[in-house]
């Protein structure tokens, strides 16, 4: 049995420091009222004719709603102009990835099941190249959701397009942001490599997923834990580099481990442990037991 205990010792300072990651800041009534108020003012300064969001606005108010403002207030720790900036963007995004005719639906209902939006990529979503769990379910000690990028799905014979896979992992972002503590700290994703790289890189909806997020979706990025890459780890490194933004780029983490032991070890310096780690890759979390199917049994 791998013993956890030591990432217990990590002070939520700690793990903030180690990722360079902005510190969040004291969120009071007043700060939220006054950057609400912000946020508002500047996005009606915006005239872009037929904006996105503004048809949002008409067509879904219940997908716009200030609760979900600022989740984008959070992920800019409250600098509105960003906030904002990344908000109009969103919907830009979101239309494009989604088309008209469901970008206005609600990509998560209530109980974290898929929404409308989602309705044609129930495979996708069970295919599991990206995965997130439910809000408290898979947290580092600071409050960051753990997710799960499964590149070696990607070594099947069949697999989903990679529209599909985006769309998908549009939906495991929106499922971890119902999670308050993951929207001021972000999340942190550990990846499994894929054995036949190449293979794999020719299918990778990466560069899509990252050109359809960045920038967009409210996300904070805390870091990137790539786990027992193949012997061309160098190019797999520099393709994920090459698809990420500036700050990211500096929070992948490479755990070249041939035991579970030396893996854990590696991992706790970062504050996670056994029961936090897919069990695709050694640990003791099974994200199909939080599955949507779950969810919606219930």
């Amino acid at each position: 049995m791998v013993n956890s205990a030591s990432s217990s010792f990590l002070s939520a300072t700690d793990i903030e420091a180690m990722y360079a990651q902005t510190p969040t800041p004291t969120e009071t009534l007043s700060v939220v009222e006054k950057s609400m108020g912000g946020f508002h003012e500047l996005l009606e300064k915006d005239k872009t004719k037929n904006s996105n969001w503004r048809l949002a606005e008409e067509n879904c108010p219940e997908e716009c709603s200030d609760d979900f403002k600022l989740i984008f207030l959070r992920c800019e720790v409250f600098e509105v102009e960003l906030a904002v900036k990344r908000y109009i963007k969103y919907w830009d995004n979101r239309i494009e990835t989604f088309g008209i005719d469901k970008g206005f639906l609600p990509i998560i209902n209530s109980d974290g099941s898929p929404g409308g939006a989602m309705k044609d990529d129930l495979e996708a979503i069970d295919f599991g190249y990206f995965r997130m769990a439910p809000p408290g379910m898979c947290e580092d000690p600071d409050g960051r959701a753990i997710c799960f990028l499964n590149a070696s799905v990607l070594d099947e014979e069949f697999i989903i397009g990679a529209q599909g896979m985006v769309r998908a992992s549009w939906y495991a972002i929106h499922l971890g942001l119902q999670s308050e503590s993951a929207q001021r700290k972000g999340i942190v994703i550990i990846a499994k490599a894929p054995k036949r790289l190449a293979k794999a890189l020719s299918k990778s909806p990466g560069k899509l997923l990252a050109a359809s997020i960045q920038g967009a979706v409210p996300v904070r990025m805390a870091a990137l834990h790539i786990l027992d890459p193949p012997p061309a780890v160098s190019i797999l490194t520099k393709f994920v580099r090459m698809v990420l933004g500036k700050k990211v780029k500096k929070r992948i983490y490479v755990h070249e481990c041939n035991s579970l032991e030396k893996r854990m070890e590696a991992l706790s310096k970062y504050g996670i442990c056994r029961e936090q780690l897919p069990r695709a890759v050694g640990g003791d979390f099974d994200f199909d037991e939080k599955s949507w199917k779950i969810l919606a049994a219930k």
